[in-house]
């Protein structure tokens, strides 16, 4: 036995619920349909509107997009990276990978005269003052170059537009980048 939307009943009970107890402030009648898509607990999804199945900007458009496209990098720019694949850790309570990750690229992490670390998280080494690394402790979870470097494909500078090359060659001082922008320009 089906609803009306040809949804099995139980489902259009259980989506008839859910959709009265997500309306915030009780302002739509006991029999008006709910708007917008509705997941149920059991993965099916219901009430997707015809436009987003129908429409180019839709999900079945860019779907349609992606099978044609001939570049696999736009298809990875569309649907991104598992940073998992690329050896990160992500399964820790706290990572800010962002104030030390020197980028995909880089051959080493941000040292740790570049990083902006808070005062609490200095530690003085008395044996060893000298030491950089003896001011500042840096957890072994910003150190994710070395982990995903060799997963990531090879930097292509002959496609890269101008502006781009000439951005390398400004930001990356003393690296391999500055030297091959120079060279591409």
């Amino acid at each position: 036995m089906t609803a009306a939307n040809d949804m099995p009943v139980s489902s259009a009970a259980a989506a008839a619920a859910a959709a009265a107890s997500s309306d915030p402030f009780g302002v739509r009648p006991a029999g008006e349909p709910a708007r917008g898509i509705i997941t149920h607990p059991d993965g099916e999804v219901s009430n997707i509107p015809p436009t987003m199945l129908a429409d180019q900007f839709g999900m079945a458009g860019l779907v349609t997009y992606l099978r044609t496209v001939d570049n696999p990098s736009i298809v990875s720019l569309a649907l991104g990276y598992d940073l998992t694949t690329l050896g990160l850790n992500l399964n820790l309570s706290e990572r800010h990978l962002y104030t030390s990750f020197g980028g995909p690229w880089a051959d080493n992490p941000i040292r740790p005269h570049e990083l902006d670390v808070k005062l609490t998280n200095y530690k003085v080494n008395p044996e060893n003052v000298s030491s950089p690394r003896s001011y500042c402790t840096v957890p072994d979870d910003y150190l994710t170059n070395a982990q995903i470097r060799e997963k990531l494909p090879p930097v292509k500078l002959n496609k890269l537009s101008e502006d781009v090359l000439f951005y390398l060659f400004y930001n990356c001082p003393g690296e391999v980048y500055q030297l091959a922008a120079a060279c591409e320009l």
